[in-house]
């Protein structure tokens, strides 16, 4: 920026100032543009370092964000102390070796164990919600209703002891 300081003299000497005032008045407002106004001012040499639209067009913006997951979202994740127990690379005790998964159960060693669909024939919770509880002693069961609640119990106990014993088998091979 310049600042024309004979144009400044001319213009206050024809409105009636003495010259040696207007040459005084020019150079007192050169001195408080350059030592206030022009001191705050950015020049061309301030801003060539700063980043161009070109520079910051491969940086991501808000939408380009959008699609990360956020600190609410992490929450559930484990954290570094959360870790510090388990094995590193640095420290493999902990890792499984390939003796240690030669002893895992494999899909051939389930093949006897009781599916989902071996299950669908035992009683439910629904299927017992029609007899007497200790809630609500008012029904007293008959000793039908008892041979019925046994029979249901039996099978019932007979699924989890083969879950169970299933359960055991797999591991103990671990």
């Amino acid at each position: 920026m310049t600042f024309d300081t004979l144009a400044f003299c001319r213009r206050l000497e024809d409105a009636g100032v003495p010259p040696t005032q207007a040459e005084a008045h020019a150079r007192a407002q050169v001195d408080f543009v350059v030592a206030h106004l022009l001191s705050e001012v950015a020049t061309k040499s301030d801003l060539k370092d700063l980043p161009t639209k070109n520079d910051l067009k491969d940086f991501a913006t808000k939408d380009d964000l959008k699609g990360f997951p956020t600190m609410d979202d992490l929450k559930g994740f484990a954290t570094k102390d959360d870790l510090k127990g388990f094995p590193t690379m640095d420290d493999p005790k902990g890792f499984a070796t390939k003796d240690d998964l030669k002893n895992l159960a494999t899909k051939d060693d389930l093949k006897g164990f009781p599916t989902r669909d071996d299950l669908k024939g035992f009683a439910t919770k629904d299927d017992l919600k029609g007899f007497p509880t200790m809630d609500d002693p008012k029904g007293f069961a008959t000793k039908k209703d008892l041979e019925l609640l046994g029979k249901t119990l039996t099978i019932r106990l007979g699924g989890m002891i083969a879950l169970g014993i299933g359960a055991l088998a797999v591991l103990t091979r671990l």
